[in-house]
This record gives C-alpha cells, sequence and structure tokens, in this order.
C-alpha cells in the first residue's frame, strides 16, 4: 500500500516507514496529538511524504505552510533515519518540532 493512514489514536508513537515513496497521512489536527515519522528506507523515485488534512498546514519542514501541502523528504538527499515530530495545534494544523535532515514542502 501507498498510503500509510495515521489516527488519533496512534498520538504518541514513532513510525517507521520502511518502504519507498510512502505517503504518510495525519488525521484533522487536534490539540497535542503528536507523531514522529522516521524515514527507514531511502531513494525511490517520489520520497517520503507527510500529507495534512486538506484544512490543515504543515509549518516548518522548509515552509511556512500553506493547506493541504504536504512535508516531503525528497530522494537524493533523503538518508535512512531522517524525521519529522509533529504536534497538533488543534486551529491551524501541525508544527514541526523536531527535524532531522532535508525536508522541503509540496508548491
Amino acid at each position: 500500500c501507498r498510503f500509510f493512514a495515521l489516527t488519533a489514536a496512534d498520538s504518541g508513537t514513532i513510525v517507521l516507514i520502511t518502504a519507498n515513496d510512502k505517503v504518510v497521512t495525519l488525521p484533522s489536527t487536534e490539540i497535542g496529538l503528536t507523531y514522529t515519522i522516521i524515514a527507514g528506507t531511502a531513494g525511490g523515485s517520489a520520497g517520503l511524504k507527510i500529507s495534512p488534512a486538506a484544512a490543515d498546514k504543515i509549518i516548518g519542514a522548509g515552509g511556512v505552510g500553506a493547506d493541504n501541502k504536504d512535508a516531503i523528504n525528497d530522494t537524493g538527499t533523503d538518508i535512512i533515519g531522517d524525521s519529522l515530530t509533529l504536534v497538533g495545534d488543534g486551529a491551524d494544523g501541525w508544527y514541526v518540532v523536531a527535524q532531522h535532515g532535508i525536508w522541503s514542502q509540496e508548491s
């Protein structure tokens, strides 16, 4: 499966993605929901993407945040162990509170 959907019940977990070109989808933001997503592989053609709900932003990770834009761990610069830790604010979306590696934001 190319998509991996997180739920509120997954909050506080560390998610290790061990397949190339995965899209990790976040639930709608809620105050305090926290996820750490780690790249367990590198390469592929599209890279690891973290996708917020349509009305949510990812604030940090190479951008100021815009609704429905993915954080992307691009192939070519990705390495095993790249990660993002995100915390939901319940209003605007997800704040990056820890980052390892090079991430960009979908334009």
